[in-house]
């Protein structure tokens, strides 16, 4: 089954809908939210980290062991507080299920992963960069 889903599917059966990976100093409050749709089971769903300076993956999870949170009719929001995600330019991440990736998003800059479930996948970068804190008050 493709993550991508087929006529009788869902578009998307997964996606990572919010990510904090950087912060001004020391970083703080690291996270990733996935949604995952009605129907899918969690356990066969992975994240996974990498390394865009020697393109390798620095770690996986499988979705069940994310908090669950969130329900609807359409399906259930998952997140990790997850310290240490890389903070380089670039680096990413990628969403896979069933032996197929779904997402392989970066951020400041793009590159082909090396292993993994984007051995071979050339990173989309999702264009925004964590360099200024801006003062507010």
């Amino acid at each position: 089954m493709s993550l991508f889903g087929s006529a009788s599917l869902p578009a998307q059966i997964a996606w990572v809908n919010e990510i904090h990976y950087d912060n001004v100093g020391g970083d703080v409050g690291e996270f990733v939210e996935v949604f995952v749709a009605s129907g899918i089971d969690a356990a066969d769903i992975t994240f996974t980290l990498y390394n865009g300076g020697d393109t390798f993956a620095d770690a996986s999870f499988t979705i069940d062991t994310f908090t669950q949170g969130a329900s609807t009719g359409s399906g259930t929001l998952y997140s990790e507080l997850i310290s240490g995600i890389q903070n380089g330019s670039p680096d990413g991440w990628s969403l896979s299920g069933s032996g197929l990736t779904t997402q392989f998003f970066s951020y400041e800059g793009t590159f082909t992963g090396g292993d993994g479930p984007a051995n071979g996948l050339l990173s989309i970068d999702i264009g925004v960069s964590e360099t200024t804190r801006f003062n507010l008050g």
